[in-house]
């Protein structure tokens, strides 16, 4: 292995797959929840709109990433399954599934979709002109979505529940917190690195959390990003020009956006991960216990 510290430079969390994937979503399990909430809620829709039950669903996913879900989402469906296509602004190495790149808030394939996906934060994640998720690049992605499905399909969206917006990690002002995550066995950081695959190996860095109340964002910094080797010896860095930002909206607020652009049925739901506690459930209109918060809806045209 070289002992040479190599600097990766990138411009932000998005931006490098491998670095996400590590800090981000070490773990497969929220992802194939997510993919498992995915054909709950299809399934959901197909009882409300029969005539789904006899075609071949075409798909559209927002801000697809590497294309995780496809294979997940097939696996899983006890519907068929037509076309699946990703869309995302980055461009994947090896993408698993296929890949339009280009901006959720006007490109589109081909072809009217039966279902568009905007899984795993996409609510809170998407961006805008001005650089940072707003309440206008959402709607611009919702838009996009209801243009170009079919008469009775649907819009899954997935954003961070208001239990999560309402109990940010803030950094005290005087310390930045100091964090360390292990790099998966056979993350692409390893070969970036020089790092065997398998054995042990970490990043380390300093994170920063503050909230911007003007734009409801919260803004995580990472600083000090350093590669550690099984001995912690640090064998390269990373450094990250922007910072993460995601939005948190009231789910009074993302009904609202759907609302103004068209959707008019909704159903809610509670697809979440907890301390070992998996919950896929479809929740009342009415919420009649302070824990039922939304972490999904769908809209359907």
């Amino acid at each position: 292995m070289s002992k040479s510290k190599k600097l990766i430079v990138i411009d932000h969390p998005y931006s490098d797959y491998d670095f996400y994937n590590c800090v981000f979503v070490p773990s497969k399990v929220p992802k194939l929840l997510e993919a498992e909430g995915a054909c709950f809620a299809i399934e959901n829709l197909i009882n409300i709109s029969p005539d789904l039950a006899n075609k071949d669903l075409d798909i559209v996913e927002f801000m697809s990433g590497k294309g995780e879900f496809e294979k997940h989402i097939r696996d899983e469906a006890q519907f068929k399954i037509g076309k699946y296509v990703g869309i995302d602004a980055v461009a994947q190495d090896k993408p698993r599934t296929e890949l339009i790149v280009g901006d959720v808030l006007t490109i589109f394939p081909n072809f009217k979709a039966d279902i568009v996906l905007a899984l795993y934060y996409s609510a809170s994640s998407v961006s805008g002109p001005e650089g940072y998720p707003s309440p206008a690049a959402m709607r611009a992605m919702s838009t996009n979505a209801y243009k170009n499905l079919n008469d009775g399909g649907g819009y899954f969206l997935g954003f961070a529940a208001q239990g999560e917006a309402l109990s940010f990690d803030l950094s005290d002002g005087e310390n930045d917190e100091e964090n360390e995550v292990p790099i998966p066995i056979y993350n692409g950081l390893r070969e970036k690195f020089n790092l065997d695959k398998t054995e042990k190996a970490s990043l380390s860095f300093q994170q920063e959390n503050v909230y911007d109340r003007k734009n409801g964002l919260m803004i995580e910094t990472m600083r000090n990003i350093e590669v550690k080797d099984k001995g912690n010896n640090t064998v390269g860095k990373i450094e990250m020009k922007q910072p993460l930002k995601q939005l948190y909206m009231s789910e009074s607020h993302i009904v609202d956006n759907l609302k103004q652009v068209g959707f008019k049925d909704l159903i809610f739901f509670d697809i979440s991960f907890d301390e070992g506690h998996v919950n896929i459930e479809k929740l009342d209109s009415t919420m009649t216990e302070s824990e039922q918060f939304a972490t999904h809806i769908l809209a359907i045209k």
